[in-house]
């Protein structure tokens, strides 16, 4: 999915920022890199940044602000304990979708229809 930033739906968003910020903290900047080194190119870094700060209004990350002598400033992201809760929930539900998922394809790639009342 090239340049797909805007056709990623937030909590798949929230679920890869809060991924890459779960192996410890990182940097802004870092971030961005890993997120543009998964396949997500088209991120703006204001949307980026955006979507960090409500996620750390909502508790499921926090920051830290470095200072440095050749830079103003920059911040660097951990996740929280409701962030790793919230991860393991957007894993499981984003499991559940892609057995769907499966399902559908089988299906469709089958071209059988589906038995009456096979739907449950």
């Amino acid at each position: 999915m090239s340049g797909g930033s805007e056709r990623l739906s937030d909590g798949l968003l929230d679920a890869f920022l809060l991924s890459c910020v779960r192996s410890g903290a990182v940097r802004g900047r870092e971030l961005l890199e890993k997120l543009q080194a998964s396949g997500l190119d088209g991120i703006r870094p204001g949307e980026m940044y955006r979507i960090l700060r409500g996620m750390e209004r909502e508790g499921l990350i926090y920051s830290k602000r470095e200072e440095f002598e050749y830079m103003l400033s920059c911040r660097s992201y951990g996740i929280t304990a409701g962030g790793e809760a919230y991860l393991e929930f957007l894993v499981a539900s984003l499991k559940k979708y892609r057995e769907e998922m499966d399902r559908f394809f089988a299906v469709y790639e089958s071209r059988t229809a589906i038995p009456h009342g096979a739907y449950k």
